[in-house]
C-alpha cells in the first residue's frame, strides 16, 4: 500500500530521527491523528501522525493503488494542536 524512496528514508532517519518505515508502523498501529489535503500542493495529503512523543507531518501522494510517502518532519505546531 505504501511506497517511498529508500535513500530518502535513510536521510530522514539520519537527520530527523525516524524513517518512513518507522512512520508506516505508527500509521499501521492507528496513530494517524488527522488526514487533510495539502494546502498548496494539489494531489498531496498531509497525514498528521503521532510517533512516540512526537507529532509528525507525513506528506503523501496517491499513485494508482499505492500511497507514496514524499517527506516527513516533526511539527511543534501540530503537537500543540493534538498534544
Amino acid at each position: 500500500m505504501f511506497e517511498w524512496d529508500e535513500a530518502k528514508s535513510r536521510k530522514l532517519q539520519a537527520e530527523r530521527g525516524a524513517s518512513f518505515e518507522d512512520l508506516v508502523e505508527a500509521i499501521a498501529a492507528g496513530h494517524t491523528l488527522v488526514e487533510i489535503a495539502h494546502p498548496s500542493q494539489i494531489g498531496q495529503t498531509l497525514l498528521i501522525v503521532r510517533r512516540k512523543e512526537t507529532v509528525w507531518v507525513v506528506i503523501t501522494e496517491r499513485r494508482a493503488q499505492r500511497i507514496r510517502l514524499v517527506t516527513a518532519y516533526p511539527s511543534r505546531k501540530w503537537k500543540k494542536k493534538y498534544g
